[in-house]
């Protein structure tokens, strides 16, 4: 029996179909679309590298940076400078983690980000644990730590996490 093959070129269309429209099984996943979308550009970029494939149309390539440029900056809600999932929900720590990670992959500048260093510190608990959100008994687990100290070190600030974290 033949080893599974890897088709990067099938790969790809898949990835831009799921770009274009979401499958009816996602659709009602609202909360959860900046992390698709994370997934999807993500994978797009392991494959492409991996074939050294990059996008060869640079015009293309801006036009996809300034779409997602758009839509990040939809995602982040001004007061708190914080990412949001899709535009109609609040924003929380797995969905900046999703948006940054975005403007990282892309290099996309995040704007207000001394407002969004601070919100994101201030999600930190007095016994260390991180909240989902600014809601004062929004769920901690570990997840949302390790959200917050990636996002920390993908925009560089890192050197701002309190002491009595480390």
């Amino acid at each position: 029996m033949d080893a599974p093959q890897i088709h990067p070129k099938k790969q790809l269309a898949f990835f831009h179909r799921h770009l274009s429209l979401l499958p009816a099984a996602y659709e009602t996943q609202d909360a959860a679309h900046v992390t698709l979308l994370f997934f999807i550009l993500g994978a797009m970029k392991i494959v492409q590298a991996t074939e050294h494939d990059e996008v060869q149309n640079t015009s293309k390539a801006a036009e996809r940076h300034s779409d997602l440029t758009r839509y990040l900056q939809k995602l982040q809600y001004q007061p708190t400078g914080l990412f949001a999932a899709s535009p109609s929900h609040t924003p929380t720590i797995t969905a900046t983690y999703s948006a940054i990670a975005i403007a990282y992959m892309y290099n996309i500048t995040i704007t207000n980000r001394d407002l969004l260093t601070n919100s994101l510190l201030g999600l930190i608990n007095k016994d260390g644990s991180v909240r989902a959100s600014t809601h004062e008994y929004a769920e901690c687990d570990i997840r949302m730590s390790y959200c917050l100290f990636a996002a920390l070190e993908m925009i560089g600030e890192t050197d701002k996490i309190p002491q009595s974290c480390m």
